[in-house]
């Protein structure tokens, strides 16, 4: 007999999970790890060149504008807004 409550859903293991964790595959996929970036001008929302690494800019097809697909010092940002 399962212990497992059969109405309770359990998402099942999908070769879409990327990442791992000391617990396991981690369920939540970011727009970073579909490739996708925002422009911070026009809000569009679009898929980074392939070769795009982390902290390189990458022009709005729009607009022209830098788009990164993390801001840059996220980190030391938040950082120093804990500390203020």
């Amino acid at each position: 007999m399962s212990d497992a409550n059969p109405s309770i859903p359990v998402p099942p293991q999908s070769s879409t999970m990327t990442g791992a964790t000391p617990a396991g595959p981690r369920l939540v996929e970011t727009a970073a790890d579909r490739g996708l970036l925002s422009c911070p001008a026009c809000s569009l929302v679009s898929r980074a060149p392939r070769g795009t690494v982390n902290g390189a800019a990458v022009a709005c097809p729009r607009c022209a504008a830098d788009v990164h697909l993390r801001k840059p010092d996220s980190v030391r940002r938040t950082w120093a807004f804990v500390v203020a």
